[in-house]
């Protein structure tokens, strides 16, 4: 990993959609932070929730994890914090 931040938030959010092939009208909610030189991503879809991690350095995605959701749970899991996305 490095710890050199190179990439903007939506940079690194970027890398993560195409990584997984999320389409740009899929995600619902999108929350994301940077600790440590990496960018950690929670996508919300309709049926999916996305985990990711992120080196802010190269945009390499070091880590995923998903988890389905229910269709009406995924509207309510969108906070104060997270934002509607703009990855296009």
């Amino acid at each position: 990993m490095n710890n050199t931040i190179k990439l903007t938030q939506d940079e690194a959010l970027r890398c993560a959609i195409i990584y997984t092939n999320i389409g740009n009208d899929e995600p619902v909610c999108i929350s994301g932070n940077l600790a440590d030189g990496l960018f950690h991503f929670i996508v919300t879809t309709l049926y999916l929730r996305y985990e990711f991690y992120v080196d802010a350095g190269n945009g390499e995605v070091l880590g995923i994890s998903t988890e389905p959701l229910a269709y009406p749970e995924a509207l309510n899991l969108c906070t104060a914090g997270e934002r509607l996305p703009n990855v296009a």
